[in-house]
Protein backbone atom coordinates (compact mmCIF):
# COMPACT_ATOMS: atom_id res chain seq x y z
CA UNK A 1 0.00 0.00 0.00
CA UNK A 2 1.37 3.65 -0.34
CA UNK A 3 2.48 4.60 2.72
CA UNK A 4 1.38 8.47 3.82
CA UNK A 5 3.29 9.29 6.98
CA UNK A 6 2.57 12.56 9.48
CA UNK A 7 5.80 14.12 10.61
CA UNK A 8 6.72 12.11 13.18
CA UNK A 9 6.49 8.77 11.24
CA UNK A 10 8.34 10.19 8.52
CA UNK A 11 11.40 11.40 11.25
CA UNK A 12 11.12 8.01 12.51
CA UNK A 13 11.28 6.03 9.14
CA UNK A 14 14.39 8.31 8.66
CA UNK A 15 16.01 7.94 12.09
CA UNK A 16 16.25 11.07 12.41
CA UNK A 17 16.80 11.77 16.30
CA UNK A 18 16.89 15.80 16.28
CA UNK A 19 13.34 16.15 13.81
CA UNK A 20 12.27 13.27 16.68
CA UNK A 21 12.79 15.11 19.73
CA UNK A 22 11.80 18.42 18.35
CA UNK A 23 8.33 17.21 17.41
CA UNK A 24 7.80 15.54 20.33
CA UNK A 25 8.58 18.85 22.45
CA UNK A 26 5.82 20.63 20.31
CA UNK A 27 2.66 21.25 23.19
CA UNK A 28 0.53 19.98 20.77
CA UNK A 29 1.65 17.02 19.52
CA UNK A 30 -0.34 14.31 18.56
CA UNK A 31 0.37 10.46 19.27
CA UNK A 32 -2.46 8.95 18.48
CA UNK A 33 -2.53 9.63 14.53
CA UNK A 34 -2.06 6.72 12.40
CA UNK A 35 -0.49 6.02 9.49
CA UNK A 36 -2.27 5.12 6.31
CA UNK A 37 -1.19 1.36 7.43
CA UNK A 38 -3.19 2.05 11.26
CA UNK A 39 -0.22 2.23 12.81
CA UNK A 40 0.45 5.06 15.72
CA UNK A 41 4.09 6.73 16.28
CA UNK A 42 4.34 4.42 19.04
CA UNK A 43 3.78 0.72 17.09
CA UNK A 44 5.57 2.29 14.08
CA UNK A 45 8.99 2.92 15.59
CA UNK A 46 8.94 -0.25 18.26
CA UNK A 47 7.51 -2.80 15.78
CA UNK A 48 8.37 -2.25 12.09
CA UNK A 49 11.17 0.36 12.10
CA UNK A 50 13.15 -1.19 15.44
CA UNK A 51 14.54 2.31 16.60
CA UNK A 52 14.91 2.30 19.71
CA UNK A 53 15.55 5.92 20.34
CA UNK A 54 12.52 6.86 18.83
CA UNK A 55 10.57 4.71 21.06
CA UNK A 56 11.87 4.95 24.42
CA UNK A 57 11.15 8.71 23.51
CA UNK A 58 7.01 8.21 22.31
CA UNK A 59 7.26 6.17 25.81
CA UNK A 60 8.32 8.91 27.90
CA UNK A 61 6.53 11.95 26.16
CA UNK A 62 3.44 9.48 26.99
CA UNK A 63 4.08 9.08 30.49
CA UNK A 64 4.44 12.95 30.74
CA UNK A 65 1.00 13.55 28.85
CA UNK A 66 -0.56 11.63 31.67
CA UNK A 67 0.05 14.34 34.48
CA UNK A 68 -0.83 17.78 33.18
CA UNK A 69 0.36 21.03 34.53
CA UNK A 70 -1.86 24.62 34.14
CA UNK A 71 -0.20 27.37 34.94
CA UNK A 72 2.11 29.82 33.60
CA UNK A 73 3.67 29.09 30.14
CA UNK A 74 7.11 28.50 31.61
CA UNK A 75 5.62 25.79 33.79
CA UNK A 76 4.31 24.34 30.79
CA UNK A 77 7.22 24.41 28.83
CA UNK A 78 8.55 22.50 31.75
CA UNK A 79 6.09 19.75 31.76
CA UNK A 80 6.75 19.52 27.90
CA UNK A 81 10.68 18.98 28.50
CA UNK A 82 9.94 15.92 30.47
CA UNK A 83 10.55 17.16 34.18
CA UNK A 84 7.08 16.49 35.67
CA UNK A 85 6.34 12.97 35.46
CA UNK A 86 5.72 11.61 38.71
CA UNK A 87 8.77 9.98 39.47
CA UNK A 88 10.80 12.63 38.44
CA UNK A 89 8.87 14.90 40.86
CA UNK A 90 9.93 12.80 43.67
CA UNK A 91 13.05 12.49 42.77
CA UNK A 92 13.96 15.92 42.96
CA UNK A 93 12.02 16.71 46.04
CA UNK A 94 13.98 13.41 47.70
CA UNK A 95 17.40 15.56 46.47
CA UNK A 96 16.43 18.77 47.31
CA UNK A 97 15.15 18.04 51.06
CA UNK A 98 18.35 15.40 51.46
CA UNK A 99 20.37 18.17 51.01
CA UNK A 100 18.64 20.47 53.48
CA UNK A 101 18.88 18.17 56.09
CA UNK A 102 22.32 17.66 55.05
CA UNK A 103 22.53 21.38 55.68
CA UNK A 104 20.63 21.30 58.90
CA UNK A 105 22.74 18.49 60.50
CA UNK A 106 25.99 20.66 59.91
CA UNK A 107 23.93 24.42 61.39
CA UNK A 108 22.23 22.37 64.31
CA UNK A 109 23.63 22.01 67.46
CA UNK A 110 23.30 18.56 68.08
CA UNK A 111 23.41 18.76 71.32
CA UNK A 112 26.80 19.92 72.73
CA UNK A 113 26.66 20.60 76.32
CA UNK A 114 28.65 23.40 78.14
CA UNK A 115 32.19 22.64 78.90
CA UNK A 116 34.06 24.46 81.76
CA UNK A 117 36.81 27.24 81.25
CA UNK A 118 37.17 28.93 84.63
CA UNK A 119 40.02 27.19 86.49
CA UNK A 120 38.40 27.52 89.70
CA UNK A 121 35.24 26.21 88.71
CA UNK A 122 36.96 23.15 87.21
CA UNK A 123 39.12 22.40 90.55
CA UNK A 124 35.46 22.75 92.55
CA UNK A 125 33.99 20.40 90.00
CA UNK A 126 36.67 17.76 90.45
CA UNK A 127 36.54 17.87 94.60
CA UNK A 128 33.20 17.29 93.88
CA UNK A 129 33.18 14.37 92.06
CA UNK A 130 36.00 13.18 94.32
CA UNK A 131 33.64 13.22 97.78
CA UNK A 132 30.11 11.98 95.60
CA UNK A 133 30.19 8.40 95.44
CA UNK A 134 27.29 8.15 92.80
CA UNK A 135 30.07 10.36 90.31
CA UNK A 136 31.22 7.27 88.65
CA UNK A 137 34.13 7.52 85.66
CA UNK A 138 31.65 7.03 83.20
CA UNK A 139 29.62 9.56 84.20
CA UNK A 140 32.51 11.94 84.57
CA UNK A 141 34.59 13.84 81.43
CA UNK A 142 38.01 14.21 82.34
CA UNK A 143 38.69 16.94 79.31
CA UNK A 144 35.47 19.21 80.00
CA UNK A 145 35.51 18.91 83.44
CA UNK A 146 31.63 18.20 83.56
CA UNK A 147 29.44 15.09 84.94
CA UNK A 148 27.70 13.99 81.76
CA UNK A 149 23.86 13.32 81.61
CA UNK A 150 23.48 9.32 81.50
CA UNK A 151 23.37 8.89 77.47
CA UNK A 152 25.95 11.75 76.67
CA UNK A 153 29.22 10.83 75.25
CA UNK A 154 32.61 13.00 74.68
CA UNK A 155 33.17 13.12 71.04
CA UNK A 156 37.19 13.18 70.44
CA UNK A 157 36.67 14.64 66.63
CA UNK A 158 34.34 17.89 68.21
CA UNK A 159 36.30 17.80 71.47
CA UNK A 160 32.96 18.23 73.12
CA UNK A 161 30.33 16.22 75.16
CA UNK A 162 27.13 15.50 73.60
CA UNK A 163 23.42 14.89 74.70
CA UNK A 164 22.34 11.50 73.41
CA UNK A 165 24.99 11.18 71.23
CA UNK A 166 25.06 9.07 68.09
CA UNK A 167 27.91 8.93 66.89
CA UNK A 168 30.10 11.60 64.55
CA UNK A 169 29.59 10.86 61.15
CA UNK A 170 33.08 11.63 59.11
CA UNK A 171 31.30 11.66 55.68
CA UNK A 172 29.38 14.91 56.75
CA UNK A 173 31.94 16.11 59.10
CA UNK A 174 29.05 16.44 61.61
CA UNK A 175 28.29 15.14 65.04
CA UNK A 176 24.83 13.26 65.51
CA UNK A 177 23.20 13.85 68.70
CA UNK A 178 19.85 14.18 70.29
CA UNK A 179 19.10 17.52 68.46
CA UNK A 180 19.96 16.79 64.61
CA UNK A 181 20.04 12.75 64.44
CA UNK A 182 16.18 12.89 63.16
CA UNK A 183 17.61 14.90 60.07
CA UNK A 184 20.06 12.22 60.05
CA UNK A 185 17.64 9.27 59.95
CA UNK A 186 15.95 11.49 56.57
CA UNK A 187 19.12 12.16 54.79
CA UNK A 188 19.09 8.44 54.78
CA UNK A 189 15.83 7.67 54.13
CA UNK A 190 15.24 10.21 51.56
CA UNK A 191 18.54 9.13 49.48
CA UNK A 192 18.04 5.94 49.67
CA UNK A 193 14.66 6.62 47.83
CA UNK A 194 16.21 8.57 45.62
CA UNK A 195 18.75 6.36 44.53
CA UNK A 196 15.70 3.90 43.88
CA UNK A 197 13.89 6.14 41.47
CA UNK A 198 17.02 6.83 39.31
CA UNK A 199 18.03 3.14 39.06
CA UNK A 200 14.33 2.51 38.01
CA UNK A 201 14.71 5.34 35.48
CA UNK A 202 17.94 3.72 34.28
CA UNK A 203 16.44 -0.13 33.80
CA UNK A 204 13.18 1.79 32.08
CA UNK A 205 15.92 2.89 29.32
CA UNK A 206 17.50 -0.60 29.05
CA UNK A 207 14.07 -2.01 29.10
CA UNK A 208 13.41 0.01 26.09
CA UNK A 209 15.61 -1.74 23.99
CA UNK A 210 16.23 -5.21 25.00
CA UNK A 211 18.01 -5.87 21.80
CA UNK A 212 21.11 -4.35 23.29
CA UNK A 213 24.23 -6.54 24.26
CA UNK A 214 26.31 -5.60 26.69
CA UNK A 215 28.52 -4.13 24.77
CA UNK A 216 26.19 -2.18 22.98
CA UNK A 217 25.09 -0.42 26.43
CA UNK A 218 28.68 0.32 27.71
CA UNK A 219 30.22 1.27 24.43
CA UNK A 220 28.24 1.99 21.67
CA UNK A 221 24.31 2.77 22.62
CA UNK A 222 24.51 5.51 25.81
CA UNK A 223 26.61 8.01 27.11
CA UNK A 224 29.82 7.38 28.93
CA UNK A 225 28.75 9.61 31.55
CA UNK A 226 25.47 8.39 31.69
CA UNK A 227 26.96 4.42 31.82
CA UNK A 228 29.54 5.87 35.00
CA UNK A 229 27.09 7.53 37.26
CA UNK A 230 25.16 4.04 36.43
CA UNK A 231 27.38 1.81 37.32
CA UNK A 232 28.69 4.59 40.59
CA UNK A 233 24.71 4.55 41.24
CA UNK A 234 24.12 0.93 41.61
CA UNK A 235 27.25 0.24 44.36
CA UNK A 236 26.42 3.08 46.14
CA UNK A 237 23.00 2.20 46.72
CA UNK A 238 23.91 -1.11 48.61
CA UNK A 239 26.00 0.39 51.08
CA UNK A 240 23.31 3.37 51.59
CA UNK A 241 20.34 1.13 51.90
CA UNK A 242 22.38 -1.12 54.50
CA UNK A 243 23.35 1.62 56.51
CA UNK A 244 20.02 2.90 56.18
CA UNK A 245 18.28 -0.26 57.44
CA UNK A 246 20.99 -0.50 60.18
CA UNK A 247 20.45 2.66 61.86
CA UNK A 248 16.48 2.43 61.65
CA UNK A 249 16.09 -1.51 62.78
CA UNK A 250 18.75 -0.08 65.67
CA UNK A 251 16.68 3.36 66.39
CA UNK A 252 13.02 1.97 66.31
CA UNK A 253 13.13 -1.71 67.49
CA UNK A 254 15.93 -1.38 69.98
CA UNK A 255 15.82 2.83 71.10
CA UNK A 256 19.46 2.98 71.44
CA UNK A 257 21.89 4.88 70.38
CA UNK A 258 24.90 3.72 67.33
CA UNK A 259 27.54 4.65 70.41
CA UNK A 260 25.53 2.23 72.86
CA UNK A 261 25.00 -0.35 70.56
CA UNK A 262 28.56 -0.69 70.24
CA UNK A 263 29.22 0.45 73.86
CA UNK A 264 26.83 -1.43 75.81
CA UNK A 265 29.40 -3.85 77.10
CA UNK A 266 30.66 -1.11 79.14
CA UNK A 267 27.87 0.21 80.71
CA UNK A 268 26.43 -1.92 84.15
CA UNK A 269 22.53 -0.23 83.28
CA UNK A 270 22.72 -1.88 80.13
CA UNK A 271 22.89 -5.14 81.93
CA UNK A 272 20.46 -7.09 83.71
CA UNK A 273 21.09 -9.42 86.81
CA UNK A 274 22.29 -12.36 84.66
CA UNK A 275 24.54 -10.07 82.54
CA UNK A 276 22.15 -10.46 79.78
CA UNK A 277 20.87 -7.13 77.73
CA UNK A 278 18.48 -4.60 78.62
CA UNK A 279 17.73 -1.64 77.56
CA UNK A 280 16.45 0.68 80.57
CA UNK A 281 15.75 3.38 77.90
CA UNK A 282 13.04 0.85 76.47
CA UNK A 283 9.39 2.55 74.27
CA UNK A 284 7.10 1.61 72.29
CA UNK A 285 8.35 0.76 68.70
CA UNK A 286 5.43 3.97 67.47
CA UNK A 287 7.26 6.19 69.96
CA UNK A 288 10.96 5.38 68.90
CA UNK A 289 9.45 5.80 64.93
CA UNK A 290 8.31 9.12 65.88
CA UNK A 291 11.10 10.34 67.80
CA UNK A 292 13.52 8.93 64.71
CA UNK A 293 11.72 10.67 62.30
CA UNK A 294 11.51 14.12 64.63
CA UNK A 295 7.32 13.64 64.28
CA UNK A 296 7.31 15.66 67.61
CA UNK A 297 3.84 17.28 66.70
CA UNK A 298 2.69 13.97 66.38
CA UNK A 299 4.42 12.90 69.71
CA UNK A 300 2.33 15.17 72.08
CA UNK A 301 -0.52 14.25 69.88
CA UNK A 302 0.15 10.57 70.82
CA UNK A 303 0.53 11.77 74.89
CA UNK A 304 3.66 10.47 74.59
CA UNK A 305 6.52 11.72 77.25
CA UNK A 306 9.53 14.56 75.89
CA UNK A 307 12.60 13.69 77.67
CA UNK A 308 15.53 16.55 78.00
CA UNK A 309 18.10 13.60 77.93
CA UNK A 310 20.53 16.88 79.00
CA UNK A 311 18.94 17.15 82.20
CA UNK A 312 19.17 13.05 82.48
CA UNK A 313 22.08 11.82 85.04
CA UNK A 314 20.40 9.04 86.61
CA UNK A 315 18.22 5.72 85.76
CA UNK A 316 15.93 7.51 89.03
CA UNK A 317 15.21 10.54 86.91
CA UNK A 318 13.46 8.87 84.15
CA UNK A 319 10.53 6.56 84.69
CA UNK A 320 10.24 4.47 81.19
CA UNK A 321 7.63 1.83 81.27
CA UNK A 322 6.73 -0.33 77.91
CA UNK A 323 3.42 2.01 77.65
CA UNK A 324 5.52 5.12 78.63
CA UNK A 325 2.42 7.07 77.89
CA UNK A 326 1.30 9.92 80.22
CA UNK A 327 -1.86 8.88 82.29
Amino acid sequence: PKRLYTPLHFAISTNNAVATRVLLRHPQINLTLKNVDGQDPLIYSDKIRKNADATYLIQEKLSDQKLHVKGPTKLKRISADNWNTLEHFCYHVFTIYGIYCIYCIKKVNPGYLRRISDNKQRENVCIEFAKDSKWTPEHFCVTCIIRRPLRSKHCPVCHACVEKFDHHCTWLDACIGGRNHFYFIRVLTFGTCALFLWIKQGFSLLASQPSLSLWDILVVQFDPWFVYISILTIFNTFWVLFMTLFHLYNSIIYGVTINERLTRFRYDYFRDSSGKFKNPFKQSVVQNFLETFGLFRLLYMCNYKMIDWAKVYDLNDIQLSSNNKIS
